[in-house]
């Protein structure tokens, strides 16, 4: 008899890496002509180089072009098997003119690439507290890529965009706390973009085919010339033989 069980392997090393993570990416032009109202990047963690490692980067009592915030933090890494990206913003008051107006007391996304035996998976999540638009409270639902049409203005809410390649070999995740955009209400013309908490992974897998994913474990197995069984039933067949001998003898 043989027994063989599959397990699944719990992870595989990684060949290469990429992340990173920023806290506020915005680019809103002026209506008017002129320079843009708000050009701004806010805190920035990678991106990584190929071979992983780490990276951070944090702003504390943030107050510039209008926006104020008492923690940006970004965060990115890559080791092992996997890539892993965050970004936060607690206690967001975000003005540009009379264009965009956003308050939100937590900002949070996560992004994970990973190699597993079967190939690459991503995934991500976000974390939007109290979230104001232009004096509009936003009900937040938690699925991925909830939009909200505010007029001229469309919020993608835990936005998240993925890609995994069909043989497994490269994952790759984008998860926005927030993006905003901002068009012309007289012929639609995109006047900017916001992006606030955006964190990104990837990895390059090599997945192994041999096995199919799956670990095999031989626990017996027996042939021609002799038997190799358990040793939990070679004692108990010894167990069972002695009891049988000795009820023999006590009959005589």
């Amino acid at each position: 008899m043989v027994a063989t069980l599959a397990a699944p392997v719990s992870a595989e090393p990684a060949t290469s890496f990429s992340g990173d993570a920023t806290g506020v990416d915005a680019l809103v032009e002026n209506p008017l002509g002129g320079d843009p109202l708000v050009d701004l990047i806010l805190v920035q963690a990678g991106p990584l180089p190929s071979d992983g490692g780490q990276d951070d980067d944090e702003l504390l009592n943030a107050d510039v072009d209008g926006l104020t915030a008492s923690v940006i933090r970004a965060e990115t890494e890559g080791s092992g098997s996997s890539s892993q990206s965050s970004a936060t913003i607690a206690d967001l008051a975000l003005s540009i003119g009379t264009v965009l107006d956003v308050t939100s007391t937590t900002l949070e996304s996560d992004a994970v690439a990973e190699c597993f035996a079967e190939g690459a998976e991503v995934s991500g999540d976000s974390v939007i507290e109290d979230l104001s638009i232009n004096g509009t409270d936003v009900d937040v639902t938690g699925d991925p890529n909830q939009t909200v049409e505010l007029g001229p203005i469309t919020v993608v809410i835990n936005e998240q965009i993925e890609d995994v390649a069909d043989d497994g070999t490269f994952g790759e995740i984008i998860v926005n706390a927030l993006r905003i955009t901002v068009t012309n209400p007289l012929d639609d013309e995109l006047l900017g973009e916001v992006t606030l908490a955006q964190s990104y992974a990837d990895v390059t897998c090599m997945p192994d085919s041999s096995t199919d994913g799956l670990l095999s474990v031989t626990s017996g197995s027996t042939g021609t010339s002799g038997s190799q069984l358990p040793l939990a039933v070679l004692l108990l067949a010894g167990v069972t033989v002695s009891f049988v001998l000795a009820r023999s003898f006590a009959r005589r």
